[in-house]
């Protein structure tokens, strides 16, 4: 649900995970996140297919599959955006 990653984003072990999963993810895939990231709010239709990059690398990886929800959601796809927050809490629920 919204307030579940809401409380999520805002848990600081929660961060803490994510920050030490980018650490040990491989460089390709960090890339694809962090240009798709760039590109969220220009091109939000590239940086979703970055981040389907960045998930084919790592499709155990967090991150991508929040931020992608985040760029379905500004498409105006909020059950496509939901699909997505619902596989990051599938990856880890706290």
């Amino acid at each position: 649900s919204y307030a579940q990653i809401t409380s999520f984003i805002s848990d600081r072990d929660a961060t803490t995970k994510i920050k030490d999963k980018f650490n040990t993810t491989s460089q390709e895939a960090k890339s694809s996140f962090e240009a798709a990231n760039k590109l969220m709010l220009s091109n939000p239709i590239k940086a979703i297919e970055l981040y389907n990059k960045a998930i084919s690398l790592d499709p155990n990886w967090v991150a991508p599959y929040l931020n992608k929800g985040n760029a379905i959601s500004k498409q105006g796809n909020s059950k496509g955006a939901h699909e997505q927050l619902d596989k990051a809490i599938s990856l880890d629920p706290n």
